[in-house]
């Protein structure tokens, strides 16, 4: 409904629509209305939109995200009902265990 309502407005009126259904301020909508603001990320570094849009609305900046690092294979403790080597298990149907079966794909590197 209000896209149809913008195609018949014109640019101003088409602000304050914005402005209304999706709560840009004056600041926001200034700065989205900068001459060449669709091609702000491709010359000055990706994110500067985002970054502008930011700083018109006023909130506070990002806290950087923390590194995750994911270990690699090795022994398991502290996971309730799992075995500590669940590679080593013995397959029902064949009675070979999972490690066997998979060959080296399954080996940990320690015991590769």
């Amino acid at each position: 409904m209000t896209e149809l309502l913008k195609t018949f407005a014109g640019p101003l009126p088409a602000d304050f629509i914005d402005g209304i259904s999706m709560r840009k301020g004056f600041a926001e909508i200034g700065v989205t209305n900068l001459p060449g603001y669709s091609m702000y990320d491709l010359l000055f570094g990706d994110g500067t939109r985002k970054e502008l849009r930011r700083i018109a609305r006023g909130t506070p900046p990002e806290k950087p995200k923390e590194n995750i690092f994911l270990a690699k294979g090795g022994l398991v403790f502290d996971v309730p009902q799992v075995p500590t080597e669940p590679d080593e298990r013995i397959d029902r149907m064949t009675g070979i265990p999972y490690n066997l079966q998979a060959g080296i794909i399954l080996k940990d590197e320690e015991e590769r």
